[in-house]
């Protein structure tokens, strides 16, 4: 049942409630939806030919383990790194405990995306 009331919404779209989301809500979700690109675009450039370069060009101790190393994100699935990125950075996880207990620092919310 769920799917037909969908597929009715798109036959059948109520004018009042696209107007609002062009409106109100279309312009800040473009506006984040491009920042986040362009500071995702450049950061991973970056770290990527810094990366590439130090195991192509130096040698180091670690080496050979940073080049396998380096290919794990495209193993691993995209949720799941979600996941252990937000078990690692949420409140309970290891890098708030730290900044709490160490720092003391007050830690911020991974979930609300601002």
């Amino acid at each position: 049942m769920p799917i037909f009331v969908v597929l009715l919404s798109w036959l059948l779209p109520e004018h009042e409630l696209w107007a609002h989301f062009s409106q109100h809500l279309l312009p800040n979700l473009i506006t984040s939806t491009a920042i986040l690109l362009i500071g995702v675009g450049v950061g991973v450039t970056l770290l990527g030919t810094v990366l590439a370069y130090l195991v192509v060009m130096v040698e180091f101790p670690g080496r050979k383990w940073l080049e396998w190393a380096l290919f794990l994100p495209f193993a691993i699935p995209a949720y799941v790194l979600a996941f252990v990125y937000l078990g690692v950075f949420d409140y309970s996880g290891y890098v708030q405990v730290w900044m709490r207990e160490v720092l003391g620092l007050s830690g911020f919310d991974i979930r609300s995306g601002s």
